[in-house]
């Protein structure tokens, strides 16, 4: 039985809402190297595993382009420390 007009007008407005919502949303990856967020197991002392996550530690920094453009990105602490040993 389909949905009466004003009720599926009303869901397609709410799912364009929820993918412009979506597309605003920064994923925590890294820009430079490509890492994100790790899934492992949290071990008690009795040694039982439950799943959790490691999440990546992202800075938003400015980097200069070889074009001399600055452009802001988030990169992960590693990644910073590898742009700062080429610098030198």
């Amino acid at each position: 039985m389909p949905l009466p007009l004003p009720i599926m007008q009303c869901y397609d407005n709410l799912y364009i809402r929820i993918n412009q919502l979506k597309e605003n949303v920064m994923s925590r990856v890294c820009q430079m190297t490509g890492r994100k967020t790790q899934s492992g197991n949290a071990r008690s002392h009795s040694n039982t595993a439950t799943k959790r996550t490691f999440k990546i530690n992202l800075q938003t920094k400015r980097v200069t382009l070889d074009n001399g453009q600055r452009v802001k990105m988030r990169l992960s602490t590693k990644a910073i420390k590898t742009l700062a040993k080429a610098a030198r």
